[in-house]
């Protein structure tokens, strides 16, 4: 006989992150979520063990290649699973609201991540240490406990809930682009962002806002054309800045003549184009970054063809990573705007250095972030022994 409605197994909900690595860290604990190791913390947030080693059995269908050589088995499990837990019951397909929570939970741990290792200096191993956005790409699924299927909730396009999925067949082998690196993240940086959404609703929601369209720009998958990454992360940021698409160049040259210009900075004059005319203008480093960047934007969406020089500022560096390191730095002075105090010491810096691990050793010239620059000194300076009895 079929079951009956009280009797009918009910499914359980989940929501997790298969490649964001959390190696030997439990948990993560956001206030209003948890993201928990899967390897190291399934028996305290699954304590039913039928469901847990239900579950088991579903996370070692996904793998990864083997890195190095040949093996028996080509592909590992994957490890550092992470399960995104938000207080709520499984047994019921998240509401909107929680829906909300899930990806403010992800996109936090994504851009503190970002912050703290996409930003470091480049050299010959700096890749090692770096995520992109399929690291914190959720999967949505739900199980039955001892059936032999599940559903898995996939695409936005053709949004659908795939069902009857045999689980012992349903192998997910990680596609080589996405990297593994440790996971590691800047704590202030996150504890200021849950502060703020926690504190001042609105302004986190804009903030968030413009996280979650700079994360689309930032797949490392080669769908997503080069143009769209620059366009995105323009949009970024000016949905950050809270401007009009046509006043976004002029504004964030205003706002880094306001914080992020020293006496020491070199004035440059360079070409600005405007309105299909080109005119000379005057400003630092970063001014003339943020100028040519958005010009690029201008070509894209008007449907120019940049050329290949366009991508770039300077001989080498990408405008794609750069607006990496600004777009870190702009939304830290927006989170202090947002909490009204000073919390972090990073700068933007034009600088030369060398790569020592690269064979044969290479010279850079160009911009780096610094976790540690002159905002932090000059904040620090007051508190320093001063050699005085």
């Amino acid at each position: 006989m079929p079951d009956s409605e009280e009797n009918k197994p009910t499914p359980q909900y989940f929501t997790c992150l298969p490649y964001i690595n959390l190696g030997d860290i439990p948990e993560v604990d956001l206030g209003f979520a948890k993201i928990w190791n899967f390897d190291l913390s399934k028996e305290k947030y699954i304590p039913d063990q039928a469901l847990r080693e239900h579950i088991e059995i579903i996370m070692k269908n996904y793998k990864q290649s083997y890195p190095y050589g040949e093996r028996e088995e080509p592909y590992l499990p994957i490890k550092g699973i992470g399960f995104i837990n938000i207080g709520i019951p499984s047994g019921h397909r998240p509401s909107k609201s929680e829906n909300e929570k899930i990806n403010d939970a992800r996109l936090l741990i994504f851009i503190s991540f970002l912050a703290r290792n996409n930003t470091l200096t480049r050299n010959a191993n700096t890749g090692h240490r770096m995520a992109t956005s399929e690291n914190y790409a959720p999967l949505y699924f739900s199980a039955v406990v001892g059936s032999k299927y599940m559903t898995e909730n996939v695409g936005f396009a053709v949004p659908s809930w795939h069902g009857g999925i045999l689980i012992d067949k349903n192998t997910f082998i990680s596609p080589k682009y996405i990297p593994r690196p440790n996971f590691s993240i800047d704590e202030d940086l996150l504890k200021s962002l849950i502060e703020l959404r926690s504190k001042h609703k609105r302004f986190f929601r804009r903030i968030v806002s413009a996280v979650e369209v700079f994360y689309e720009s930032y797949y490392n998958a080669p769908e997503v054309s080069h143009n769209a990454r620059i366009l995105l992360q323009a949009s970024a940021f000016e949905i950050l800045f809270n401007t009009e698409s046509g006043k976004i160049r002029e504004k964030i040259k205003l706002f880094f003549r306001k914080v992020a210009d020293y006496p020491e900075d070199k004035r440059l004059t360079f070409e600005s184009e405007r309105g299909g005319k080109i005119v000379k203008e005057t400003g630092t480093i970063r001014e003339k970054w943020a100028d040519s960047f958005f010009t690029l934007r201008n070509h894209i969406i008007h449907g120019e063809i940049p050329k290949e020089r366009e991508y770039f500022f300077g001989k080498w560096q990408r405008h794609f990573d750069i607006a990496l390191y600004f777009f870190i730095f702009c939304l830290k002075r927006k989170i202090e705007e947002g909490l009204d105090k000073e919390l972090f010491g990073d700068e933007v810096v034009w600088k030369n250095w060398i790569d020592k691990l690269s064979i044969p050793v290479k010279r850079y010239i160009g911009f780096e972030y610094d976790g540690f620059g002159r905002r932090y000194w000059e904040r620090m300076r007051p508190k320093l022994p001063t050699g005085k009895p």
